[in-house]
């Protein structure tokens, strides 16, 4: 089995911080624990999971969170011993080991990156009161998945661009370098072209940008796509269970 990183650090927005006094999201209660809890205990069906960040926990396999996003990343990269990673973040209260095995089951071994894409209607109809962003591809709308597939050689490979566009990332035009033309073009033509992009040349692109093949696994499972990153989502998840 590949090893498993948890991201556990990202932290909590203004609002949730000042009315739950909590600094990241996976420090969230829910359900008797926290989010970071459940991730951990989904994980743990499959190996035992390394997290980064996080409220510390001291039966866990932990080290610290970086200063950001791609640090942390980093950290957990390290302590892999696989060909090949799971990553998951800690912000999905609704995870399901069923779906993470179908995901995995339909990935690449040959692909550098598996990433899920979810079509838009499923996640729609089982968390109606959760808005998601979308993406508009020839084959439907699409949402993205919080986990990801990747091989440990192409996460080294691709870390010098992945580190140059987090760091440009509130500058779309030092983005726009970095990406390339292309790239840029190509997510144009999903907002502004009804259905436009193919999902095999989205991947190809994916792939160049990030020096190793890419793969865009649909995925029937809402739940890896339903991330809560605002008090009023979490307000609403809170609800929800209670009803």
């Amino acid at each position: 089995m590949h090893d498993i990183v948890i991201l556990a650090g990202g932290k909590a927005d203004t609002e949730t911080q000042e009315k739950l006094g909590v600094i990241s999201t996976s420090e969230l209660p829910w359900r008797g624990s926290t989010f970071l809890d459940h991730v951990h205990s989904v994980a743990s069906e499959f190996t035992d999971p390394i997290v980064i960040g996080g409220p510390e926990r001291p039966n866990f396999r932990q080290a610290p969170g970086g200063k950001s996003f791609v640090e942390s990343l980093q950290t957990g990269a390290s302590l892999v011993k696989s060909s090949h990673f799971l990553l998951i973040t800690a912000d999905l209260p609704f995870l399901k080991a069923d779906s993470i095995r179908q995901f995995l089951s339909n990935t690449d071994p040959d692909a550098g990156w598996n990433y899920p894409i979810i079509p838009l209607e499923l996640c729609q109809k089982e968390f109606p009161e959760l808005p998601r962003t979308s993406l508009k591809l020839r084959e439907g709308l699409f949402t993205g998945g919080n986990i990801c597939l990747i091989e440990i050689s192409a996460f080294k490979a691709a870390l010098p661009i992945i580190q140059k566009s987090y760091d440009a990332r509130k500058s779309p035009i030092k983005l726009g370098q970095i990406a390339g033309i292309k790239t840029l073009a190509l997510i144009l033509a999903t907002k502004l072209i009804p259905r436009a992009t193919p999902i095999p040349a989205l991947e190809k692109t994916v792939g160049k940008f990030l020096k190793s093949p890419a793969k865009a696994v649909i995925t029937h499972a809402a739940d890896i796509g339903t991330d809560i990153d605002s008090y009023s989502q979490y307000q609403a998840i809170i609800r929800g269970s209670e009803s």
